[in-house]
């Protein structure tokens, strides 16, 4: 409880004798209200402690079950609250490597290692393996290394070490080729192209067609879906023009998200994943495969 709550509970109200009955009505309310605020006043405080303590048990069931962006508004909050766990930094830096934000995840493993002096073991490993994503390869090698150190058993050490150390030598044919972005590019997540013919298939969680916004709630971004361009080679300069883009769509369809798709040699069948339109038991669509003819 609060000090003024607490002196509030110890109240002793005494009245001079001589006091008229309107005087010691005056008397009471004013008291009661003075009462009334302090207790306010501890109920507040109890309330802001309630919220803290929330943020924190907020972001871990967020994050439980891979609801990552919203994780990362709680977590946010409850770090610098000072009855949080300092595990909310690693559990931030956990947050953004979902997220594919390696730069702060960078930022609060080394925030963590520097204010405890130790890391678990396993974030030894990732801190390095985002250092390396990041192009920061002397870094990412010592913290291989110190991971190394605590799992000399762990094969993939070595070889990211040396991969790392050679690094120069998987760009010596380089000067062979030419990298493009191409016209329907965009700054969301694609993958998976397929050539089928005149067509290029890829999943992407790009913004959808229609003007209506459908997003997963897990991180807060469009679900993927299959797209579809023709594309025309022109043998005389060598290169390849795109068509509009269009949804890649068809009657099997998952209403959440889409996976890769690939087709038999004479485009009469296919098989694809893509997320089923009936829940699990822990209340999630999982990924299956379907063929289709």
């Amino acid at each position: 409880m609060s000090l003024c709550s607490t002196t509030c509970s110890n109240i002793v109200i005494t009245e001079p004798e001589h006091l008229d009955d309107m005087s010691r009505f005056a008397r009471h309310m004013t008291l009661l209200f003075t009462f009334s605020l302090c207790v306010l006043n501890g109920l507040s405080q109890e309330t802001v402690f309630n919220g803290m303590q929330s943020n924190w048990k907020k972001a871990q069931k967020n994050f439980d079950r891979g609801s990552y962006q919203e994780a990362l508004k709680y977590l946010l909050a409850a770090e610098p609250q000072k009855r949080t766990p300092r595990e909310v930094q690693l559990k931030l830096a956990h947050a953004y490597v979902q997220l594919n934000n390696h730069k702060k995840a960078v930022y609060w493993f080394q925030r963590y290692h520097k204010e405890q002096a130790i890391l678990p073991n396993k974030d030894y490993y990732q801190l390095a393996e985002s250092l390396s994503s990041l192009g920061q390869y002397e870094q990412a090698i010592a913290w291989y290394t110190t991971y190394g150190k605590l799992n000399p058993k762990d094969a993939r050490v070595l070889q990211k070490i040396w991969r790392l150390k050679n690094i120069k030598y998987l760009y010596e044919d380089s000067v062979y080729y030419s990298v493009t972005p191409i016209s329907f590019n965009s700054k969301a997540a694609e993958y998976a192209p397929y050539g089928l013919d005149d067509l290029l298939v890829f999943v992407s969680d790009r913004e959808g067609f229609g003007g209506v916004k459908v997003l997963d709630g897990v991180n807060n971004k469009p679900f993927y879906k299959r797209f579809v361009v023709a594309l025309t080679f022109d043998s005389t300069t060598t290169t390849t023009s795109f068509a509009k883009l269009k949804p890649f769509e068809n009657e099997f369809d998952s209403k959440h998200h889409h996976g890769p798709i690939a087709f038999s040699s004479d485009g009469q069948k296919a098989v694809f994943t893509q997320s089923s339109d009936s829940k699990d038991k822990d209340g999630s669509y999982p990924m299956q495969l379907y063929f289709v003819e």
